[in-house]
């Protein structure tokens, strides 16, 4: 958890009592997450792909990652 972040009273104990406040506050945030990223989408805002970001890394770079290499990497990058 973040320094100054601070668990709102309501928000406690929504994960259940084996989970630290981190996990209360990580809910709240994918909450408000979701909430842009639906937002941006209704104004038609296009946003950036996980898998436009390698290959613009990789021609940039010239890094020369193999199509299999590409995948993978977004198949990580995308479960964090």
């Amino acid at each position: 958890m973040h320094l100054r972040t601070h668990v709102k009273p309501k928000s406690r104990g929504q994960t259940g009592r084996r989970q630290s406040e981190y996990h209360d506050v990580m809910i709240d945030h994918h909450k408000n997450v979701g909430t842009v990223l639906k937002a941006l989408d209704d104004a038609g805002i296009p946003r950036c792909h996980v898998g436009d970001v390698v290959e613009s890394y990789n021609q940039r770079f010239d890094i020369g990652f193999t199509d299999q290499q590409k995948a993978d990497l977004v198949a990580f990058l995308s479960s964090l």
